[in-house]
């Protein structure tokens, strides 16, 4: 189990309007947002791994965020509603 005290404070959270967020964790930026705000506007483009992965999950209906701290692509959300 986590403690309070164990959960970093995310510092300078920024709403990208229509993309993402972007926060200070751990003295990193995190970025979590839209596949389509990586490799623009100063942002470094996702992984070739993890752009495989979130095709597949577009295959399969899902709306997608990826997530990266720092340099690191940590992964890609897939969401779906279903009726």
């Amino acid at each position: 189990r986590i403690g309070p005290q164990q959960i970093p404070e995310a510092k300078d959270v920024e709403s990208l309007i229509g993309r993402g967020v972007t926060a200070q964790l751990d003295g990193e930026t995190v970025w979590i947002g839209k596949s389509e705000m990586f490799g623009v506007d100063g942002i470094s483009p996702l992984s070739d791994e993890l752009q495989r992965t979130i095709a597949k999950l577009r295959e399969n209906g899902r709306t997608i965020m990826a997530v990266r701290k720092g340099e690191r692509d940590l992964g890609a959300i897939g969401l779906i509603d279903t009726p």
